[in-house]
């Protein structure tokens, strides 16, 4: 599987955009202190699967209460708290690491973009989650240029409705039910990397981290 830092890929703006350089290097060998961009496409069993292998490889784990206290080190940082952001937060969290997850937005924020959750995101959702959900979709209309439309059906929706606030606000609350700590209205101003851990810069206390998941849509 190629690396997915690399610059047609990875971080391309932002604060996080620094990080880049050295974000490959955990790919290959997997050195701890190291940063992953998650998109909204990214499949949780993915997350799931590197987050576990990245517990695997961190045996000294030393910090693992989610108190907000100064001088933790965390075993996940995530920058973003929508779904890609929150969903890795939560997956973390259930696998035993220590998780913040922070936003610079202040929660329940509103999104001007649409909400609709095909089967393999629904699939990844945990029941309070799918609580959003306001509408299903079994039926789609198709019609070329004017012609005659066609009509398709299914038994099980293929599509599910949903605002975004309120669901970005349910998945923030599962990954903290899940044991992560949640922090709105956080701005980061810069990501480094020195002796294996990262250091994240905020407009508030500085935080460290083992890895740093930039979900933040840069």
């Amino acid at each position: 599987m190629p690396s997915p830092f690399s610059s047609a890929g990875g971080l391309r703006s932002g604060p996080l955009a620094a990080a880049r350089p050295w974000l490959s290097s955990w790919w290959e060998p997997r050195q701890r202190g190291s940063c992953w961009e998650l998109g909204g496409d990214q499949h949780e069993g993915v997350t799931a699967a590197v987050l576990s292998k990245i517990m695997e490889e961190s045996p000294d784990r030393t910090a693992h209460s989610n108190d907000a206290t100064a001088g933790v080190i965390w075993d996940v940082l995530v920058v973003g708290a929508g779904p890609a952001g929150s969903s890795a937060a939560r997956v973390a969290a259930e696998g035993g690491a220590s998780v913040l997850l922070i936003d610079r937005a202040r929660f329940p924020r509103y999104k001007t973009c649409g909400g609709g959750l095909i089967g393999i995101s629904l699939d990844t959702l945990p029941g309070s989650v799918l609580a959003t959900v306001e509408h299903e979709v079994r039926e789609v209309r198709f019609s070329l240029r004017g012609g005659a439309p066609r009509t398709h059906r299914r038994a099980l929706p293929f599509l599910a409705l949903v605002q975004r606030e309120r669901l970005d606000e349910a998945l923030v609350q599962a990954a903290i039910a899940a044991g992560a700590l949640f922090r709105d209205s956080v701005v980061v101003k810069s990501v480094e990397e020195s002796d294996g851990l990262v250091t994240v810069t905020t407009d508030g206390t500085p935080e460290r981290a083992r890895v740093v998941i930039g979900a933040d849509g840069t």
